[in-house]
């Protein structure tokens, strides 16, 4: 049971697959790939229904609904296609963090 001030997840944290080879640390290699079509791959990879759709840090959907989502995407930026998605990813509240680069 879940009361109201209780505590709840508040959104997944996706490191990979849009990471550089040569930096990817434990990732597998045929996992890693570019991000060629901008936003629409991170949609295709984490699913679309996954991702945060709007800036809602008190995560009012989450609460009432249980439903939770993409909330920071680590990235190398020189990759293929990440920052062509930045802008729209931060836009829905979604963190951008730098990594594996």
């Amino acid at each position: 049971m879940r009361g109201e001030n209780s505590a709840h997840l508040l959104g997944w944290h996706i490191e990979g697959p849009f990471l550089q080879m040569t930096k990817r640390g434990a990732h597998n290699p045929s996992l890693v790939i570019s991000a060629a079509g901008g936003l629409k791959t991170f949609e295709e990879i984490y699913g679309a229904e996954n991702m945060a759709f709007t800036e809602d840090w008190l995560m009012s959907d989450s609460v009432e609904t249980g439903r939770v989502g993409v909330r920071i995407i680590t990235a190398a930026p020189e990759v293929d296609g990440v920052l062509d998605a930045v802008y729209e990813l931060t836009q829905r509240g979604i963190v951008y963090s730098i990594g594996h680069r």
